[in-house]
């Protein structure tokens, strides 16, 4: 696997042993995604993968990640799609695109939309005011400003007769009738009354739910593991919950396990999700990282401060790109500092938000 990296205005590669294995040279990256990593360079658009081998660049569109083994890709406002060989799978011709999932790709033309297969060809006709892409079989459709569910066949097997609906998880989609939230199965059986005034989809078994500004976690019962006791929450990863409360006007952030029981103290600024049995946790404007017990593994020094992937966690600290592992030794220092203005924008976040 290699890490991204910005020195200065540009991106370059690393390896896991923080050695530099593609100079800088990208103006922008996008997210990795199954074995590719997009790029935007000065002579245009490709792909390096995971190895590190760049793909040949084009200046007649833009492209996006790799799902389902195809990328969006978009000229003039007009989106198709190209395969991993580079080769134009469907010409831009489309008004909207969406990723591929379960084998289909949400299009859209004329205001109408519908689904294409992994050739182009379209499989559920562009008919739909609204929808949604496919998650575990099912779609959101809107007939009549009310919103149903179809499956791959383009059948409606559960009927639009809900104000608002989600995308199927774990099972469980949300659901709104007259401003109220509850779940409901796939064969469209209420399972979870609406009695929320907001809910969140399942996450390793439990959901998030709000009654009177006040949140609680659920389980797939709708039984409560706490109370309504959280003012602010991002939901389970790794068996942990990030919380938080309003401590007059301050927000205080901890985390819980799947009995609703403190995994940590409440002493935080701001949190992340777990990942790779490690959090980043904020504290007087300094980031550090924390284990599934709570226990800080890096203390709140860095700059800014990034989920761990493939072993290895990225960081600001005085205005320079690195990386360190999960003992808290850093691997690689970039060597000049970094365009702060273009970092941020970059991550699309001002804080590990």
């Amino acid at each position: 696997m290699i890490y991204k990296f910005l020195d200065d205005e540009l991106y370059g590669f690393i390896n896991e042993k923080g050695e530099v294995v593609v100079e800088p040279q990208f103006l922008g990256l996008l997210p990795a995604s199954e074995g590719f990593i997009p790029f935007y360079r000065e002579d245009g658009y490709g792909f390096i993968s995971y190895d590190g081998k760049i793909s040949k660049t084009f200046t007649e569109f833009r492209a996006f990640e790799f799902y389902g083994g195809l990328s969006i890709i978009e000229s003039d406002g007009l989106y198709g799609f190209m395969d991993k060989n580079l080769n134009i799978i469907v010409n831009p011709y489309y008004d909207g695109a969406m990723n591929f999932s379960d084998g289909l790709a949400l299009v859209e033309k004329n205001g109408k939309k519908g689904y294409i297969d992994t050739k182009g060809n379209i499989r559920i006709p562009l008919q739909y005011e609204e929808a949604s892409s496919f998650s575990e079989g099912l779609a959101v459709i809107c007939y009549n400003h009310k919103m149903g569910y179809i499956n791959t066949e383009g059948d409606v097997v559960i009927n639009p007769i809900f104000s608002r609906c989600g995308l199927f998880s774990e099972g469980l989609a949300i659901y709104e009738i007259d401003g109220k939230y509850g779940y409901l199965d796939k064969k469209g059986n209420i399972v979870i009354p609406p009695e929320f005034d907001m809910a969140e989809s399942f996450s390793e078994g439990f959901a998030i739910v709000m009654k009177n500004k006040k949140l609680a976690v659920i389980n797939k019962k709708g039984e409560y593991v706490t109370g309504f006791l959280f003012d602010y929450s991002l939901g389970f990863s790794e068996e942990r919950c990030a919380v938080g409360l309003d401590k007059k006007g301050q927000e205080v952030w901890g985390y819980i396990n799947t009995l609703g029981k403190p995994s940590s103290e409440f002493r935080f600024d701001n949190v992340s999700y777990h990942n790779e049995g490690l959090a980043v946790v904020q504290v007087n404007n300094k980031c550090g990282y924390i284990d599934l017990k709570g226990q800080y593994k890096v203390k709140p020094s860095l700059q800014m401060a990034f989920d761990f992937e493939y072993g290895l966690g990225e960081f600001l600290h005085d205005d320079r790109n690195g990386y360190l592992d999960k003992e808290g030794n850093v691997i690689f220092y970039s060597k000049n500092k970094v365009n702060i203005e273009k970092y941020a924008m970059d991550k699309r976040i001002l804080s590990i938000m």
